[in-house]
């Protein structure tokens, strides 16, 4: 049995700045395992949402991106670096019924407008998707998530946990929990 309270895929889509350094170092500390998983193009992430990438015991997934209109912002490629039948797309709720097989995962999301992808998650399998359908500052976004594993840290449930997160100020409270 592992010494570890979670193991949690910590994934990064494109440029957000040293929020996923923040959440590892912090959820380290806090005594949680982190696996580290950088999008580097499209199917990285295919691999993380069909479990390719990653762990047996992974329990939750973070997904640190940018989001606009419910879709999770890709990296961009020239043409000629993406492989056959790569989708050239940011993902919508479409790609993730696809793909995902996450039975079981919480997933967060904390980009913006992501909360509309929690249908298309659920239908993936996930226990608990928690996410914002609106612009949220990054700062409210960061220290949501990290007060959320706190509170998970001491022993509270999710809906708990959450509703502790959530209630920080007028930012966090732009998360749901699906």
């Amino acid at each position: 049995m592992s010494k570890h309270k979670n193991t949690i895929a910590l994934v990064v889509a494109g440029d957000v700045g040293d929020e996923p350094y923040a959440i590892r170092n912090t959820l380290e500390y806090f005594g949680y395992r982190i696996i580290y998983i950088p999008i580097g193009r499209p199917n990285d992430f295919i691999a993380v949402l069909n479990r390719e990438f990653l762990y047996d015991d992974v329990s939750i997934l973070i997904i640190c991106s940018h989001g606009n209109e419910g879709k999770i912002i890709m990296p961009v490629l020239a043409d000629d670096i993406y492989t056959d039948g790569e989708p050239k797309i940011d993902f919508d709720g479409a790609m993730i019924e696809t793909y995902a097989q996450l039975t079981g995962l919480t997933v967060i999301l904390t980009g913006c407008t992501l909360a509309k992808l929690a249908e298309s998650f659920k239908t993936s399998g996930c226990k608990n998707v928690i996410a914002t359908n609106e612009h949220i500052d990054g700062n409210a976004a960061l220290i949501f998530t990290l007060y959320l594993f706190y509170q998970l840290s001491e022993g509270d449930n999710i809906a708990t946990a959450f509703e502790k997160a959530a209630a920080i100020n007028n930012e966090t409270k732009l998360f749901r929990l699906f």
